[in-house]
């Protein structure tokens, strides 16, 4: 399923009239430029590296249940779910879960503001965003 992002976030906050921290964390949209940033930095990384014939990919069911980020390549399948706050219950990782399991992956990840690195299932690790 396609999904559009504008990839530089201070184009986007120019264009949402945001000028200052305190206006963006209030905006309804902070969550969606968040995840935004963590992608753009990851796909930036990647393409930083030697690592060739990879894709990004969203990932969205009939019934909308996503993934943000879905990186195939020589690597293999790794899942990326990003979330904008320092917790994430355990039930806003269903269908990361489910998609593990079901293509058989070691592992699926959750970025977000946590300030550790900690397995949250013995299938999905989350990521402090100040890793990336």
């Amino acid at each position: 399923m396609p999904k559009g992002y504008i990839r530089d976030s201070g184009l986007l906050h120019h264009k949402l009239n945001i000028n200052s921290l305190i206006e963006l964390y209030s905006n309804p949209l902070v969550g969606a430029s968040f995840e935004s940033f963590i992608i753009e930095e990851i796909i930036k990384g990647l393409n930083s590296t030697s690592i060739t014939n990879w894709s990004p990919y969203y990932y969205r069911t009939r019934n909308r249940a996503e993934i943000d980020l879905i990186l195939d390549g020589p690597f293999g399948i790794c899942p990326i779910e990003v979330k904008y706050g320092s917790h994430t219950p355990l039930k806003q990782l269903i269908t990361l879960n489910q998609f593990v399991e079901e293509h058989k992956l070691p592992f699926g990840i959750l970025i977000n503001q946590s300030d550790r690195l900690e397995w949250l299932t013995p299938n999905i690790i989350q990521i402090p965003a100040t890793y990336i």
